[in-house]
């Protein structure tokens, strides 16, 4: 946004953590930006993402709809469209994330071999990967070859099918306490498909109940209040958590978006 060369408005399309970053950053600069949200987004989330002041659209049963009116509403009104996953940018910002994990590692003196995260439409995971990549080339003592363990949910197979596949397919989805996930039926070739298919080294696939079971021990017993896009990283390392029982590993709590409510009752049974 910053070093954008027409300062015209922006528009973008999003559920959730990007709507918000996106309209974080246009109020620190003071330019305006266009998000566009399917229609049913909770309550929650559309709260959080007003209170930076952002023109809200709401369009599509889901988020590829959304992101389709948000490119026309750019083309429309000659704004600026930026994606939440084919930005170089936007990829590099969320890989930092990988940058803080190497860096407090290398502070303890300890060695990394594993990082968790889900998977989702790729942006996340493939900016974490081109860091754990880079951090290879380096390798030493404290920083081995850093394995990117992309966890996603079985009901929300996209992108975990695509890698498999090597190219871009469009698969079902059905709904999933990991949200984020069930947005993205249709993986697109992009710099984030790309990036992913060369720095995720495993993908572990969870169920419904696996998810759940990690969302209740993160509430309970490490009193780590995230939803389940969260938990789903974690309910990834339990699964494979023998099979890396000699290795240190990271699991990346990326998300906080959830509604008390709803959570209290999956996770308490209030």
């Amino acid at each position: 946004m910053k070093d954008n060369p027409t300062k015209s408005p922006f528009v973008t399309a999003s559920t959730g953590n990007h709507a918000m970053g996106a309209a974080l950053a246009a109020h620190a600069l003071g330019t305006k930006v266009t998000i566009v949200m399917p229609m049913g987004v909770e309550k929650h989330l559309l709260e959080k993402v007003k209170q930076y002041g952002p023109e809200i659209v709401h369009y599509g049963n889901d988020l590829n709809e959304a992101r389709a009116y948000a490119k026309d509403i750019a083309k429309r009104s000659g704004h600026t469209y930026f994606s939440p996953c084919d930005e170089f940018m936007v990829l590099a910002g969320l890989g930092t994330v990988c940058v803080e994990v190497l860096q407090q590692f290398e502070v303890l003196e300890k060695p990394i071999h594993n990082i968790f995260a889900p998977m989702s439409d790729g942006a996340l995971i493939s900016g974490i990967g081109c860091f754990a990549r880079d951090a290879k080339k380096q390798a030493g003592s404290l920083r081995p070859k850093v394995k990117v363990w992309g966890v996603t949910a079985l009901n929300s197979m996209a992108l975990a099918a695509s890698l498999s596949a090597g190219f871009p397919v469009k698969t079902e989805t059905s709904p999933t306490l990991a949200a984020s996930e069930s947005d993205n039926n249709i993986i697109r070739n992009g710099i984030d498909f790309r990036l992913a298919r060369t720095t995720v080294n495993h993908v572990v696939t969870c169920t419904e109940a696996e998810i759940l079971a990690a969302l209740r021990q993160l509430h309970v017993q490490e009193k780590q209040y995230v939803d389940g896009f969260s938990a789903l990283a974690l309910a990834g390392f339990n699964k494979v958590a023998e099979k890396v029982k000699h290795e240190t590993s990271t699991v990346i709590l990326c998300s906080g978006n959830f509604d008390r409510d709803k959570i209290g009752n999956l996770v308490y049974g209030t």
